[in-house]
């Protein structure tokens, strides 16, 4: 925690402030295609920085899976992955995921659950 503070200090950030993830948006696109979740964050993550995805709802007949994604550069908030529904769809579906980050240094963010929707095609 030391070390931390005082590499973000000589870095020039010189407020404390928790990593955490302040808000994802929900999302929706049409199925086959990958649509894009904005995860916004606050704080100073040392990367790499992790993406843990849960699955919390899956709509009948889909097959989810959560997963996770490794961001390996410094990026600024917000982080971005993509999700997409591979099976046709008549209606639209929402999957409810949970998302959780943990910076290179073991810090690990809240929970933040989100909904991503599949739409029909037009």
């Amino acid at each position: 925690g030391v070390e931390k503070g005082y590499r973000l200090n000589v870095a020039g950030k010189t407020t404390c402030e928790p990593f955490k993830i302040s808000s994802i948006p929900d999302a929706t696109g049409p199925h086959l295609v990958n649509i894009p979740v904005d995860i916004n964050y606050a704080g100073y993550p040392q990367f790499p920085v992790k993406l843990k995805l849960e699955i919390v709802i899956c709509p009948p007949g889909f097959i989810c899976r959560g997963g996770t994604k490794t961001y390996a550069s410094a990026i600024p908030s917000p982080l971005r992955y993509t999700w997409a529904c591979n099976t046709t769809v008549t209606s639209s579906r929402t999957f409810r995921l949970r998302a959780t980050l943990t910076d290179a240094d073991g810090v690990t963010t809240n929970s933040v659950e989100h909904n991503v929707t599949c739409t029909p095609p037009a």
